[in-house]
């Protein structure tokens, strides 16, 4: 598949005195952040493999960001910043095997590159990475379900997460 999608998010005010440019000559323009629209593109492909026992899904993505409302902590409270622009692009693979009946394997590995291009209307963002955003996650799962008597069915399950490293 192929899919292209455009999202938006209003512009709005940041509602706190501290975010004036000049707290002696308040300006409502200072508490102003602009509307932000994403361009997002994804190329995948999706199978089912051994009689529906194993799927695998892979997705391509990217994503750009115009306008991107960054929520920044100044040490005394927090203000919306309207920055020029913001990109993630990267790719992710699923994969669910049943081996055997009552069993479940999953594995969700993603690759995913967000960054502040170098842009003066980054500010202090420009070129840096985006954050809260490791480069690589991986998502790992095992379920058992098995019969309790008649009537009731268990449940064992467990999971394990990986994220490298990332700017917070």
């Amino acid at each position: 598949y192929l899919s292209y999608s455009r999202g938006y998010k209003s512009g709005g005010y940041n509602f706190d005195r501290a975010g004036f440019t000049t707290p002696a000559t308040p300006n409502a323009r200072d508490l102003a952040f602009q509307e932000e629209t994403v361009d997002a593109y994804e190329l995948g492909l999706k199978g089912e493999f051994f009689d529906r026992s194993l799927r695998v899904n892979f997705a391509a993505f990217h994503q750009t960001f115009s306008g991107f409302q960054l929520i920044e902590y100044t040490g005394i409270n927090f203000i919306v910043r309207s920055l020029d622009e913001a990109i993630s692009k990267g790719a992710e693979l699923e994969i669910t095997w049943k081996p055997m009946a009552g069993v479940t394997l999953t594995n969700g590995l993603t690759y995913t590159d967000a960054y502040y291009p170098v842009s003066a209307g980054n500010s202090t963002y420009s070129g840096k990475e985006m954050e809260q955003s490791p480069d690589w996650v991986n998502v790992s799962s095992a379920t058992w379900e098995f019969p309790i008597g008649s009537s009731l069915t268990g449940v064992a399950y467990i999971d394990a997460r990986y994220a490298s490293e990332f700017f917070s």
